[in-house]
């Protein structure tokens, strides 16, 4: 059987919401995507508050658009958004994602942490201590979203943001920390 490149197109490609100007009307997104005929979006939570959840879900499910993707819950190493996998699990709940990502945070904190708010004098950055107390984190989170019936997606994130953003890092350990759950390896070919 010959693969069908527009099926295959239609079925897979997503577009996701990050590349929407915040200026911009979050309407004009769903409109662009209704007239590049993409049936799939990724959506990060600025955008869905922004949008508002349930006029959100009513605009999706009357154009037929799947989300594939909210962004993101995690930030293990930050306790402000480390809190926040809550709120994005009630929008999970609304909007039927195949997956939430998950970011494990960088080792500062994060998503974003400010560089000026951390003075690295004197200061021992031990990498694996810190994968060790984020595992606990990891893991009440894979089983608080198998028990509402939310599937997360675990990015490894490149070891060039390991202060800021992320810090399980390689493809096989993120893997091998799913393994046991059922939940997925998300890949960005940018990390």
């Amino acid at each position: 059987m010959k693969p069908n490149i527009k099926d295959a197109l239609e079925n897979r490609l997503s577009i996701n919401s990050y590349l929407w100007p915040k200026k911009n009307d979050p309407y004009k997104f769903i409109e662009s995507i209704l007239k590049s005929e993409i049936k799939n979006i990724g959506l990060h939570t600025d955008f869905i508050e922004e949008f508002g959840i349930n006029k959100l879900k009513q605009e999706l499910s009357l154009n037929r658009i799947n989300v594939t993707s909210i962004n993101s819950i995690g930030y293990l190493t930050d306790p402000f958004y480390y809190k926040q996998h809550e709120k994005i699990f009630n929008y999970a709940k609304i909007l039927n994602p195949d997956v939430v990502c998950i970011i494990s945070g960088g080792i500062l904190g994060g998503p974003n942490p400010i560089s000026s708010e951390y003075n690295f004098e004197k200061k021992i950055i031990n990498i694996e201590k810190t994968r060790k107390e984020s595992l606990n984190k990891l893991n009440y989170l894979f089983t608080k979203a198998q028990e509402q019936n939310i599937t997360l997606g675990l990015e490894p994130i490149g070891s060039w943001e390991i202060l800021k953003k992320g810090h399980f890092n390689s493809i096989s350990s993120c893997l091998n920390l799913v393994k046991k759950y059922k939940h997925k390896l998300i890949i960005d070919l940018y990390h």
